[in-house]
């Protein structure tokens, strides 16, 4: 399901990658044993990746730079992201038929993901927010109701955790929205 349209204010500046993981990336800091992608290519989205790992790679990323400057998105970072902060729909606008041109579902992707940024990028240059791979949120699913200021759902360990941007074998109506994963005891 999908949470009620609700006003969001974001007060802290935070970063995100321009493209989703990729597995020449994740190998690097995970190790090569540890890519459980079922579709294997290093410019190619990592997946098959549990939110346990995600938080993993994000742990030891910090690590390795000596910074604690990587972190999942919450999920309203995910959607001021993926809109680049516009008041539509997705990246192209509150026009669905323009989905096809931002991201990889099952209309144009053939049922495999692609190799990242081969779309065209949303409005700050961001790739891939829109389908090819589902993407970790960092709190967990919460339907907000009116006017929210930093927003952080609850980041218990079960429950609906929120992943965001649809697949390449979904259909590209689930690219703008999100779905929950019930993980947990």
């Amino acid at each position: 399901s999908n949470a009620s349209p609700h006003e969001v204010t974001l007060t802290r500046d935070f970063w995100i990658a321009a493209t989703e993981t990729t597995q020449v990336q994740w190998e690097a800091v995970m190790g090569r044993d540890k890519n459980l992608s079922f579709h294997k290519g290093g410019d190619l989205p990592v997946e098959n990746v549990s939110f346990d790992d995600a938080l993993q790679f994000v742990k030891k990323l910090n690590l390795r730079f000596k910074a604690d400057l990587a972190n999942l998105p919450t999920e309203a970072e995910w959607e001021c992201a993926h809109k680049a902060n516009a008041r539509t729909l997705g990246p192209g606008g509150d026009d669905g038929a323009k989905i096809h041109d931002f991201g990889w579902n099952e209309g144009n992707s053939g049922g495999e993901t692609r190799p990242v940024a081969q779309k065209k990028p949303n409005g700050w240059g961001l790739y891939d927010t829109g389908g090819n791979v589902w993407e970790w949120n960092l709190d967990m699913t919460r339907d907000y109701k009116g006017k929210c200021t930093d927003p952080m759902g609850p980041t218990t360990t079960s429950g609906d955790r929120s992943i965001r941007g649809g697949s390449a074998i979904d259909h590209p109506d689930r690219q703008w929205y999100f779905r929950r994963n019930s993980i947990g005891a």
